[in-house]
């Protein structure tokens, strides 16, 4: 049902959102996929098609449907796919490289025991994923009709088509997780004692801080700063003054608008590691409820973009994002 464009262009940005939340959460299994060259494409199209009908024995498969609606929200849905694929980590990193499309293809729920599992990791899953994920899921794939132009006629039709091929294009273009600017003050500035939570402010059940770490120079960041923010230098060596980056960047790039060239930005991973641990505190390593927010002006596009290819595929640390 959330499907019904004939481009399919929606099926394809819910991919997108797949890839992100799988990101987020289990790079290790992102980047395994990556380097294998398998596309949620090639096991998920049944998954978000049929909601697990096809790969799921019929009385399982109403029990998730049930608990589904009951749920009353749409976006959950990916939340499961992430947490069925991750149940089966173990053997998907133990595969043969041309045994583990197979394997993909045939995850699905064989007992309500699984069922009850999957139910409760994705449930975490979305408890501790910012709300900013599910507002854009729903913007951006579950509401992606909506862009369409209103009217008849080829021209109408075409302009729509228009809107969702550039919809898709932006998506996949981005390359990190998004975290909303309200969500990143909501976090700095919670609620006071009485006063009303706004829908921008975290929810009361998280189990999870954000840690926002501001990488703009250190004048920058000292004249206007969030309350909660770090400032966070990547290129400067524990235990040494801070070597500022305010010209070793690429200006004027927009944060959303990565490009291909990196140049001057290569950052080693154990010098990032080393920062994090200095700005952090070496208890951070082992601290699940700490999720980075990277902020940045528009001059440090490419920094930011640089150190999310760090964190992300060299480092492997989850929960990682770009205040965008």
């Amino acid at each position: 049902p959330f499907f019904d464009s004939e481009d399919f262009v929606p099926l394809q940005c819910a991919f997108v959102f797949f890839r992100r939340l799988l990101l987020y959460h289990n790079p290790d299994m992102h980047n395994l996929l990556v380097e294998r060259e398998i596309s949620p494409d090639m096991f998920c199209t049944p998954w978000f098609l049929t909601f697990f009908a096809s790969k799921t024995p019929m009385r399982l498969t109403l029990q998730l449907w049930d608990r589904y609606l009951e749920r009353g929200e749409p976006t959950f849905f990916i939340f499961i796919c992430v947490a069925v694929i991750t149940s089966a980590q173990q053997a998907i990193f133990d595969a043969e490289h041309s045994a583990l499309p197979e394997i993909l293809t045939t995850l699905g729920i064989s007992s309500r025991e699984q069922l009850e599992r999957i139910w409760a990791a994705a449930d975490a899953l979305q408890r501790s994923t910012p709300a900013t994920f599910s507002a854009r899921l729903r913007r951006n794939v579950l509401g992606t009709g909506a862009t369409k132009s209103p009217g008849n006629g080829d021209a109408s039709e075409a302009s729509g088509e228009s809107a969702t091929g550039k919809l898709l294009e932006r998506l996949e273009q981005e390359r990190c997780f998004f975290v909303l600017p309200e969500e990143v003050v909501g976090h700095c500035y919670p609620p006071r004692p009485g006063e009303a939570r706004k829908p921008w402010h975290p929810a009361p059940h998280r189990c999870w801080r954000l840690l926002v770490l501001d990488v703009r120079p250190l004048a920058d960041f000292e004249e206007a700063r969030l309350p909660a923010a770090l400032h966070f230098d990547p290129t400067a060596v524990p235990g040494t003054p801070s070597s500022g980056h305010g010209s070793a960047w690429a200006a004027g790039r927009r944060l959303l608008q990565w490009t291909s060239d990196s140049s001057g930005t290569n950052l080693e991973a154990s010098t990032v590691f080393e920062a994090l641990k200095a700005t952090l505190g070496e208890d951070w390593v082992c601290d699940h409820e700490a999720h980075i927010c990277l902020l940045g002006a528009t001059e440090d596009a490419l920094l930011v973009r640089s150190l999310i290819e760090v964190m992300t595929q060299q480092l492997t640390l989850r929960h990682v994002s770009v205040a965008s």
